[in-house]
This record gives C-alpha cells, structure tokens and sequence, in this order.
C-alpha cells in the first residue's frame, strides 16, 4: 500500500525487482475505484465516511483525507 505514494513509480518498481532473491516475486497491492456501479457509493464511503471514522479512530482525520484524494489519483489496473 504504498507505490502511489512514490515519485517515481518505474523507479520503485526498478529498485524492488533488484532487492528480490533471483526467482522471487514482487507483487504490488494498492487502492483503486471500482467500476460501475459501485463507484458512487466507494467515492461516497472514501471521502466522507472514511475520514470521519478512521480520524475519530486515530485522531489523524488528515491522513485520511490524504488516502482518499491519492487513491483518486492512482490508476487503474486495467
């Protein structure tokens, strides 16, 4: 949960395939939006419902406001 936070994705991906042992795996696990028709309600939950709990949670409701505006952000797998 952390390759849309990089500055330079090609970079970071460059850097974990030179640290894996020869024959391993790197596998990338990341937010996305979903498609239809569960787009609305995800961007709902996302940006007003998320923030709200997981801040009261933490106290870190900024964090959480950042989550959701850089999952936003992030491309598809498709």
């Amino acid at each position: 949960f952390g390759l849309r936070n990089m500055a330079s994705w090609p970079g970071a991906l460059a850097e974990m395939a030179r640290v894996v042992r020869p024959g391993g795996l790197v596998l990338v696990l990341d937010f996305s939006l979903p498609g239809w028709p569960l787009a609305g309600p995800y961007r709902f939950y996302l940006h007003r419902v998320l923030p709200r709990i997981a801040g009261w949670l933490t106290g870190e409701r900024e964090a959480y406001q950042y989550l959701s505006g850089s999952i936003e952000q992030f491309p598809s797998g498709e």
